[in-house]
């Protein structure tokens, strides 16, 4: 559904119409209208980097609203490799530790200082 029938959704609902009447116009069921209707009131908070080991690197990465891809492309990395470091999957380079540490400023023991303990 593009834009303009998401609105036109909203505008039906607040004037009046049930969710089975806006579902018939557009063809879909009233539980997908409640769907589409839910999503724009309530859209969900993206938790970009939130399974990363290191919180210090991706409290930094959010702050500097750098995706997986662009943080990629500064570490000479693809965004897969970069995934699989900050999950745990792969040991880190040096050469990425490295340019870690050149672009977020931050020191070796920063960076991977673990989160504490509650």
């Amino acid at each position: 559904m593009n834009i303009e029938e998401k609105i036109d959704i909203c505008a039906m609902k607040l004037n009046g119409y049930t969710l089975q009447e806006i579902g018939d116009k557009y063809g879909v069921s009233r539980e997908r209208i409640r769907q589409i209707l839910q999503g724009i009131c309530n859209p969900k908070p993206r938790r970009r980097h939130a399974d990363w080991l290191y919180p210090n690197i991706a409290k930094w990465a959010n702050e500097s609203r750098i995706s997986n891809n662009r943080l990629g492309e500064l570490l000479g990395v693809t965004n897969t490799a970069v995934r699989n470091y900050m999950i745990g999957k792969r040991d880190l380079p040096k050469r990425v530790i490295d340019k870690l540490i050149e672009i977020s400023g931050m020191t070796y023991e920063k960076l991977f200082e673990k989160a504490k303990e509650v």
